[in-house]
């Protein structure tokens, strides 16, 4: 009798925050309609970023997760032309360098090591072809890119200063890409598009790019991650492939298997990891009997000599 009521009070106890939580958020959502609709989307996103920039002000690798989580559907994310992924970086980026000048902050952390002396070398040398370069604007805007890219990696390497957050770091990334791996394949699916992908992290080839790039960081969470953050590794290593082969990227189609050959050998000689390999082999042959359209991947395959001899022609010529 006793345990019935200590569970009868339980559950009120369970089910009163519940309900708070239930009324906010629906009038969240009603307070967030009526503001779109008198203030329209862009003003209400201005004023919904205000906690955002306070928040990476005191905390600035707060922004750099930010960044993490909204680089995979950078092109998702846009608020009146101007990626929010971008405006985030800005953001850190000025905050991680005013207060780097203003308390006088060690550097150490940011040059010492190759990486700053090898990044700034790439740089000028990217800077000094533009003399020679028959393609000034291509090259101008590849600068600019890397130059963000090298920017990002040196407050990384700055603010997470410990394994930690680097862990956290990854984890995120491989999150926030198993949505763009699951936009992909809703383009494919759903949309019914010829190629899938554009429009989500850039083009459709630079979302194909993105997912092979962070697939190793969905091995590395199978491996050293929680039960729930395998299950997210092992969803996202199934999901990723099976989008990659629907954008028909020709480049990311000749890397995937290589890729996914060498994170199986690395991952299987570590026992914990090796029954979420099975799990990822039996997901694979899912996703693969389910989604992936042979006929058209035979077409896009018998291709690829003549893509790469164009591209070996064209570097030759150069």
């Amino acid at each position: 009798m006793m345990s019935a009521t200590a569970g009868s009070g339980a559950n009120h106890r369970m089910t009163g925050p519940v309900i708070v939580m239930v009324f906010l958020a629906v009038a969240a959502a009603v307070i967030v309609g009526i503001g779109a609709g008198e203030l329209g989307w862009s003003t209400l996103g201005v004023i919904a970023a205000l906690p955002v920039v306070v928040a990476v002000f005191y905390q600035p690798f707060f922004g750099v997760l930010l960044i993490a989580a909204t680089i995979p559907t950078e092109n998702i994310l846009n608020i009146s032309g101007l990626g929010v992924g971008r405006a985030i970086g800005l953001l850190v980026f000025a905050t991680w360098f005013v207060q780097k000048i203003a308390a006088r902050r060690s550097w150490q952390r940011v040059v010492s090591g190759a990486y700053f002396p090898a990044a700034m070398g790439f740089l000028v040398w990217v800077l000094a072809s533009m003399l020679w370069a028959e393609h000034l604007p291509v090259v101008r805007t590849g600068f600019i890119r890397l130059a963000q890219m090298v920017a990002l990696a040196l407050i990384i390497i700055d603010l997470a200063d410990s394994r930690k957050k680097l862990d956290l770091i990854a984890k995120t990334i491989v999150l926030s890409s198993l949505a763009a791996a699951g936009t992909t394949l809703w383009q494919y699916e759903i949309l019914g598009l010829r190629r899938a992908g554009a429009d989500i992290a850039g083009g459709i080839n630079d979302t194909a790019i993105l997912l092979v790039t962070v697939i190793p960081l969905g091995f590395y969470v199978l491996r050293t991650g929680g039960t729930f953050w395998r299950l997210v590794g092992t969803l996202f290593i199934g999901v990723a492939t099976v989008s990659v082969v629907t954008t028909f990227s020709r480049l990311n189609l000749l890397l995937l298997p290589p890729l996914l050959g060498l994170l199986y050998v690395l991952t299987i000689r570590e026992r914990p990891a090796r029954k979420w390999l099975l799990a990822v082999t039996i997901a694979g042959v899912a996703g693969a009997a389910l989604f992936v359209p042979w006929d058209k991947l035979r077409e896009r395959a018998d291709t690829i000599d003549a893509y790469v001899d164009q591209t070996m022609r064209f570097g030759a010529a150069q």
